[in-house]
């Protein structure tokens, strides 16, 4: 298993892969530009254990973004949360351990702003906060129990998709499954839940969590047939001065379509040629995101989607043969750049948002 992102500031390039004896995390800086080509400086960080995530998000301690790498160690139940500190020192940093009392969270755990940690567990989404009172790195862990909200027994997360919409407000879409003595087959249960983790009143760390009507969100027609989901958020200046903000829902589904969905809703559904696996969104303007479509033939194409739902999807790039992607300001142009990692020959395709290529060099 291997991941990639990329490192905000300096634009560095962060990619980790798990070996038989623990993992390898590679930064590769980026230190100049030589006829199209960029020339790197790159160091290795052994360690042991397996790599659970790699994802770069908000340090809130810090207040900058950073990629944050989880490991459980071999026959733990044990997760440790690292951050990188980026050049000069390129060095791990501790954010404590947590028992997780669970094994196989590689298919559904997820690092938010914070670092909060989401993931599923048998009949219940598990939320792991960082602990801010007491002055030593750690997590303090929270349990939300799917049945009182779906309202049948015997569940299991199958899929847990989990999205950090604004402040402290959380949106988990939950695809489940439940068996009873009476049904031959599981069943597939499928739910919406916000949760605000500044809890109720505003006391950190109980959280208020509510039941979101799917059919204002995700409807379960959409749910039981999901493989990727990713959540975007558009905002401007009304007609008398106000902010505006609007989601979309972004669905790869396993009929192999790309579905925009808008209050639950379908605006757009586009048809592709193998199912989608993974979407990462791009930032372009208040009101326009570029979503990235990878599918299982390793094959990405760039998709613009606006706010006005009158106009259409269009498609902004396609490639072949892309092992990974990651999305982050790499070459420093104080703009989002898609990275495409290309298999075999490990080059890199950088693609501003704008479309235009910006380099290919060889890592």
């Amino acid at each position: 298993m291997s991941f990639l992102c990329c490192v905000e500031t300096g634009g560095s390039l962060v990619s980790c892969s798990t070996t038989d004896g623990g993992w390898n995390l590679v930064l590769r800086h980026r230190l100049c530009e030589r006829e199209g080509a960029w020339s790197f400086q790159t160091t290795t960080c052994p360690s042991a254990g397996r790599t659970v995530a790699l994802h770069t998000t908000l340090d809130n301690s810090r207040g900058i973004t950073v990629p944050f790498l989880v490991s459980r160690r071999a026959s733990s139940d044990v997760l440790e949360v690292h951050s990188l500190c980026p050049s000069p020192s390129d060095t791990l940093v501790s954010h404590g351990t947590l028992n997780t009392d669970s094994g196989g969270l590689e298919k559904n755990l997820t690092v938010l702003d914070g670092p909060t940690l989401v993931w599923g567990q048998q009949e219940k989404v598990c939320v792991a906060l960082p602990d801010v009172d007491t002055g030593v790195r750690g997590f303090t862990k929270r349990d939300i129990v799917l049945g009182g909200f779906i309202g049948r027994s015997g569940l299991t997360v199958e899929r847990l998709w989990a999205f950090h919409c604004h402040h402290d407000l959380l949106l988990l879409l939950v695809r489940c499954s439940s068996s009873s003595d009476c049904e031959a087959e599981p069943v597939t249960q499928w739910c919406c839940l916000s949760v605000d983790v500044a809890g109720r009143g505003g006391k950190r760390g109980e959280l208020d969590v509510r039941l979101v009507p799917s059919h204002r969100c995700v409807p379960a027609d959409y749910g039981c047939v999901a493989v990727c989901v990713a959540v975007c958020q558009f905002w401007g200046v009304g007609g008398e001065g106000g902010m505006w903000s609007e989601t979309r829902v972004l669905i790869g589904t396993s009929y192999r379509q790309l579905v925009v969905l808008r209050g639950g809703i379908p605006v757009h559904c586009v048809a592709m040629e193998a199912t989608p696996m993974h979407l990462q969104v791009l930032l372009v303007s208040g009101d326009e995101v570029v979503v990235a479509v990878k599918s299982v033939d390793r094959r990405v194409k760039a998709y613009s989607v606006s706010s006005c739902g009158e106009r259409e999807v269009r498609e902004e790039g396609r490639w072949e043969g892309v092992s990974q992607t990651a999305v982050g300001d790499f070459a420093s142009l104080n703009r989002q750049q898609l990275l495409l990692l290309l298999a075999p020959d490990g080059t890199i395709h950088m693609k501003s948002h704008t479309g235009k290529k910006q380099n290919r060099t060889e890592i």
